[in-house]
């Protein structure tokens, strides 16, 4: 016990010898935290693929507010480990607050590449559209061959053969 806590409750001094060796026990106190980091890999993908749009890049700030809250729900999760019961349940609640407000925070930078992608696929069709009024470019040609189904199988398994990584 503390030298100050004797004193003021008026107790004996307690002995290193006094404590059991089962209370000292370790206790487990490896936080699982999901990895967002590891689906926001694909979105970025989609980012390097499509032209980027200026102006509207806040993902420095977004990534710094999702580390913070990591560091600060591990920060008070090993807190929760080291208080009494009746006073942990809170500590862990808002260690749960905390851990919410990054996944939120990580799915809004998600939400607004997403939204970014959906304006600049509009663009790109309303841009097509314009052009193809306006007599600047032809509409896009393809041509199509009309085939029945036998021949069509006939084809995917003549393609299935000549593949050296088929699934047979």
């Amino acid at each position: 016990m503390n030298k100050k806590l004797e004193d003021f409750f008026n107790m004996a001094p307690a002995a290193d010898s006094e404590i059991v060796e089962s209370e000292q026990e370790e206790v487990n106190t490896e936080i699982v935290v999901p990895d967002i980091d590891e689906k926001s890999e694909e979105v970025d993908k989609v980012d390097e693929a499509l032209p980027q749009v200026t102006g509207l890049d806040d993902d420095a700030q977004m990534n710094e507010l999702i580390k913070l809250a990591i560091e600060s729900h591990k920060n008070l999760s090993e807190l929760g480990m080291q208080v009494e019961a009746a006073f942990a349940g809170k500590i862990f609640s808002a260690a749960s607050d905390v851990l919410k407000h990054a996944m939120d925070a990580q799915q809004y930078k998600i939400d607004k590449k997403l939204r970014t992608v959906d304006l600049q696929i509009k663009k790109q069709r309303l841009d097509l559209q314009q052009s193809v009024v306006s007599g600047k470019t032809n509409p896009i040609q393809a041509t199509a061959t009309a085939i029945d189904r036998n021949e069509l199988m006939k084809q995917l398994k003549d393609n299935s053969k000549n593949t050296p990584d088929s699934n047979k």
